[in-house]
């Protein structure tokens, strides 16, 4: 609730007994309409808490996770790439006004590599045309493809933790240097507390 509109806020997903199910992202993008992005190889896990949470509130979670894809592009060129990718013209937000952890037209500015970075939420149809088109227009300004593990060492060499890696159901917040995401000081109880 304290998300405002058009921003994203980074949050683990504990579980009872206060160890991290999963690392999240989750964007406001109305006041009544929230898109949480979880791990890809942890969806399940999340998709399945996130449910078993909402029960008798009015919510409902719906798992799209098939429907779209991420295209991330990182560095310090990555707005300029954007910026010449066709297509992709229409923000409501200038990327060179969107600020850290904030959203417009489906393009996240998270950056999870210690670089700045937007991040890309297209349906997968789609996904393939975006990416050629990325590549075109990032050849000129040294755009080249890399996998997750590259982005692993990346965000390793900026201290920004990661599922699977120093964040697991044996780890508690404070072990991974990430207190200060989980909010003891909140009043009411929360899963994990």
């Amino acid at each position: 609730s304290s998300i405002a509109l058009a921003q994203a806020k980074y949050s683990l997903l504990l579980n009872e007994a206060g160890g991290i199910i999963d690392d999240l992202v989750t964007y406001r993008l109305a006041d009544d309409h929230f898109l949480v992005v979880a791990n890809a190889g942890n969806r399940f896990a999340a998709a399945t808490a996130l449910t078993e949470r909402a029960v008798g509130f009015e919510v409902a979670v719906t798992d799209e996770s098939d429907d779209y894809a991420l295209i991330a592009v990182q560095g310090p060129v990555s707005r300029a790439i954007l910026e010449a990718t066709a297509g992709l013209t229409d923000f409501a937000t200038p990327l060179d006004e969107l600020k850290y952890y904030r959203e417009t037209a489906a393009i996240g500015r998270t950056g999870y590599t210690g670089e700045d970075g937007f991040e890309l939420y297209i349906h997968v149809g789609a996904a393939a045309a975006l990416w050629a088109a990325l590549t075109v227009a990032g050849e000129p300004l040294g755009l080249v493809p890399a996998g997750l593990a590259c982005r692993d060492t990346l965000r390793l060499e900026a201290g920004m933790p990661l599922y699977g890696h120093e964040l697991n159901l044996g780890t508690f917040p404070v072990q991974a240097g990430l207190g200060r995401v989980v909010a003891l000081s909140k009043e009411g109880d929360f899963v994990g507390r």
